[in-house]
């Protein structure tokens, strides 16, 4: 069986109203992996990772993940989890959603990002879901969304 995954992060750069100068503020980049391909073979689990560097101005955030693509969460594709982490040890794995988002809240420090990424974010495909997929090539985008907490 062969199997090609395609998936796209992005982050949200949303317009949002004028905010007063002391109003809380987030931001997020991704630093390393702006795009996976990957190739399933017939063997094993099917894994990928991304560095974000996510900052907020009070320590805190809530990262919105959706997937943007009619062919997840259909039968012919593979089911996957998104695992996410951040530096300071907040941590989240569960299934991605078809519609939807899936909502994580983590912290950051301050200066948190010098060069590297404080926010890994993980695409875990499963052998057995894999194996019940029909074989071909799907493409998803994953847009992610920050604002402070």
């Amino acid at each position: 069986m062969f199997m090609t995954i395609l998936a796209f992060l992005g982050v949200i750069g949303a317009q949002p109203a004028p905010v007063a100068a002391d109003s809380p503020v987030a931001s997020a980049r991704l630093v390393s992996q702006d795009q996976f391909q990957l190739r399933w073979h017939g063997v094993g689990d099917l894994r990928a990772s991304a560095q974000l560097c996510v900052s907020s101005s009070t320590g805190r955030f809530q990262l919105d993940i959706q997937p943007m693509s009619t062919s997840f969460g259909t039968s012919e594709a593979p089911p996957f989890e998104i695992a996410i982490s951040t530096r300071a040890g907040d941590r989240l794995v569960q299934p991605a959603k078809a519609t939807g988002f899936t909502t994580f809240e983590g912290r950051v420090l301050p200066d948190d990002c010098m060069g590297t990424g404080n926010v890994t974010i993980e695409l875990r495909f499963q052998q057995s879901g894999l194996t019940e997929a029909i074989a071909g090539a799907y493409l998803e985008r994953i847009h992610l969304s920050v604002r402070p907490l």
